[in-house]
């Protein structure tokens, strides 16, 4: 695609999203939590490759999450929350952990470490995990503290959720901490009938029926199909959600459980150049994170930046369990840090290797070998979309930020990221079948 097709495509697809900016400011008030009491559970619902801004709750006006956005009228919506890891591992290797993936994801394990499973459980709770992306399989350490851990191989997400209803019956006499992750709308983007109204008539190229594992559209026409079949997607990820509300309200668990719908990282969409989750533009990191306590009645908007990182001690203060602070993830109820600088990673991807950090509004991102170095600054202040680099006129800021990132990781960029990797590929320790899923979700080349 040239490059005035791929900006008109660009200007097309910000029409479609209906998106609003990602905020001004990093700091605010924090985060208004309330206590949990102790017969109350949590349950988290995570989506996989959900942009932020395809739900109404956050600005689209496509229409595509009625069941979501009525969900969280009564819910704390956090505006500018991230993943800490732009791909499933490493993303969930930050959520389980409260720390960073260069420090908790190494060598395509999760470290044996204290994880929130393991915070729960000791505070009594029985937890459960039913997680739709072959990502995340046991052999890889994800199963900690998880007194059942389910990982399905790319199994039908309504399936999913019939599992999900078994799981909250059999624990529904008892304090629970549950995880289910949908593999939707992750890729292939698959044309369903029930959103037929989200489709422009009359398309028929390449991308009538599906988007393929790693789209690659050759005309505006098929990129805007691309888009309509996610669109579609989260239409169906809008139904996924309601029916675990539904099952919690037929179990009578809905007045004494907090839900977090949540996913593990976005989705770009030519935005910069790529689609798929790669690379570490807000596009990708940014995700949604909206909290329902048990009969919260009103919405509170919340636009302190967090990270997922923080979930972990967030929980455990919310619920008065003891747990060892991390440095890298901070409760959302404390009073944000004005000098406080947070993290990005992209280490999964052998092509791709960058680290990102961001601090008052700025954020610089490195990209490491094996493709060309190269280090950006963007003020996200006034420059939501990340389109403008100005580290030419504002070396001592990128200078600044490039010494407190390696001061906060302890050594030099691209470094970290090798001897996190330790040299070891995706296939390591998995089985054939396992590694077949993984190239058919386009895992593997």
């Amino acid at each position: 695609m040239n490059t005035i097709a791929r900006l008109l495509t660009s200007a097309l697809l910000l029409c479609l999203l209906g998106c609003t900016d990602s905020g001004e400011s990093d700091i605010g008030a924090p985060a208004d939590l309330p206590m949990l009491q102790a017969e109350q559970n949590i349950l988290i619902v995570s989506f996989d490759a959900l942009r932020t801004d395809v739900l109404g709750i956050y600005g689209n006006q496509r229409g595509l999450t009625p069941n979501i956005d009525r969900w969280a009228e009564s819910a704390i919506v956090f505006d500018n929350f991230y993943t800490a890891g732009q791909a499933t591992p490493t993303s969930f290797a930050a959520a389980f952990t409260g720390q960073y993936p260069h420090r908790s994801f190494r060598g395509w394990k999760l470290e044996e470490t204290q994880t929130l499973a393991k915070v729960m459980q000791r505070s009594g709770f029985k937890t459960f995990g039913i997680f739709n992306n072959v990502q995340l399989v046991d052999e890889r350490n994800f199963g900690q503290g998880f007194e059942t851990y389910e990982v399905l191989q790319v199994a039908p997400d309504p399936s999913v959720a019939e599992q999900a209803h078994a799981m909250l019956a059999e624990h529904k006499d008892g304090r629970f901490f549950g995880w289910v992750h949908f593999i939707s709308p992750h890729t292939p983007y698959v044309y369903r009938e029930d959103a037929k109204h989200l489709y422009t008539p009359g398309y028929e190229g390449e991308y009538v029926r599906s988007s393929g594992r790693q789209p690659n559209p050759e005309s505006e026409a098929d990129a805007k199909r691309i888009k309509e079949l996610y669109d579609g997607e989260v239409w169906g990820v809008d139904q996924l959600f309601q029916t675990v509300i539904n099952s919690l309200e037929q179990l009578g668990l809905a007045d004494n459980t907090l839900v977090i719908l949540t996913a593990d990282h976005g989705e770009a969409f030519n935005d910069h150049g790529t689609y798929g989750h790669k690379v570490l533009y807000d596009e990708v990191i940014r995700i949604p994170f909206i909290m329902a306590p048990p009969q919260y009645m009103s919405q509170q908007r919340v636009s302190n930046v967090h990270l997922n990182t923080d979930i972990l001690p967030t929980l455990a203060t919310m619920v008065g369990a003891e747990y060892v602070p991390t440095r890298d993830g901070v409760p959302m109820q404390n009073q944000p840090d004005e000098d406080l600088a947070r993290i990005f990673t992209a280490m999964t991807n052998s092509k791709y290797r960058a680290m990102a950090i961001r601090k008052q509004g700025m954020k610089m991102l490195i990209e490491c070998p094996p493709e060309e170095y190269v280090e950006y600054l963007f003020d996200l202040r006034s420059d939501p979309g990340e389109l403008n680099d100005i580290i030419l006129d504002h070396p001592d800021s990128a200078e600044e930020l490039f010494d407190q990132l390696e001061d906060m990781i302890g050594g030099t960029v691209c470094e970290t990221i090798v001897q996190a990797t330790k040299g070891v590929e995706i296939e390591n320790d998995l089985d054939a079948e396992t590694i077949e899923k993984l190239r058919s979700l386009g895992y593997i080349q």
